[in-house]
């Protein structure tokens, strides 16, 4: 609806129930209404899964790309895998978790 600039509350004055049926059939793949009709297709329908799908077919192209240069008798450095934000990447974090409520009280609660 937000694309239409239209709320819920206007459904029945704007565009009618039948606008809203078609409006709501006609989502794209991204939506969930999508996915929850559609449960075949719902893994491949997110963004993150077809991010994760590309950066495969990258690292793949860049391994076949080393074997085939490494074949020449030619050296180069071995590629790097493709960075993935959705990975645990090693790092430490700051933090280790959530704090007890009693100790969140407290501190929130203290008086300045």
């Amino acid at each position: 609806m937000a694309r239409l600039g239209l709320r819920i509350s206007d459904v029945p004055f704007s565009i009618g129930w039948d606008g809203l049926v078609l409006f709501v059939e006609g989502l794209g793949e991204d939506s969930a209404y999508f996915r929850a009709r559609n449960q075949e297709y719902a893994p491949w329908t997110s963004k993150l899964k077809q991010m994760q799908v590309l950066t495969d077919i990258y690292d793949l192209i860049s391994a076949t790309r080393y074997n085939m240069i490494t074949l020449m008798h030619a050296k180069t450095q071995q590629p790097l895998p493709y960075q993935r934000p959705w990975a645990d990447d090693g790092k430490q974090h700051i933090g280790s978790g959530g704090i007890p409520i009693s100790e969140f009280n407290e501190w929130y609660y203290e008086e300045v």
